[in-house]
């Protein structure tokens, strides 16, 4: 076992209008690593989404924040996210989706084997497709998969964590 998680989110949707969605989210994770204590840590992440249609589509804003606390200075960070998204209904319960994400971390201490502190910043890009196969007529029961693509690239200020990622998913969820 590399490491275990247990946590706690909670999240609501708010209504503002028929063209404005809120989502505030608060989450608290504690993480505990088998092979390095010094990782073990406290996560906190606070956020405010946003959704409105234009144009056709369904736009999202999001702006985040997370402080993850750990044993050992050097694996603890601030983070900061902003990410912007669209969805577009194609009829027959289907969708696209697309959106883009900025990651920006700033670790306390620098790590042992280097001579500075390390700051990341990390570029998330996704493309997929969403079929919904079953829903309420409220919205809030469904039976969705979906179908996507995430190209990651991120800068670090240690060379090391430099890198180029490439991911195809799918997921079957049921919402209730």
């Amino acid at each position: 076992e590399y490491s275990s998680a247990l946590g706690v989110k909670a999240h609501y949707r708010y209504m503002v209008s028929p063209f404005l969605i809120l989502w505030p989210m608060l989450s608290y994770e504690n993480k505990s690593f088998e092979l390095n204590s010094r990782r073990n840590a406290d996560h906190l992440d606070l956020s405010l989404d946003a959704a409105f249609p234009f144009k056709g589509f369904w736009w999202g804003l999001s702006a985040g924040y997370a402080r993850e606390n750990a044993r050992d200075d050097e694996f603890s960070y601030d983070r900061w996210t902003f990410r912007i998204s669209a969805n577009r209904d194609l009829g027959r319960g289907f969708s696209i989706f697309s959106s883009y994400e900025l990651a920006l971390s700033d670790y306390e201490e620098q790590p042992d084997l280097f001579d500075e502190t390390r700051q990341d910043t990390i570029h998330y890009f996704d493309l997929g497709l969403k079929k919904i196969f079953w829903q309420t007529p409220d919205k809030i029961q469904s039976l969705a998969m979906t179908l996507g693509g995430r190209h990651t690239h991120a800068d670090s200020s240690l060379e090391l964590y430099d890198y180029n990622k490439n991911v195809v998913y799918s997921s079957l969820e049921y919402g209730f």
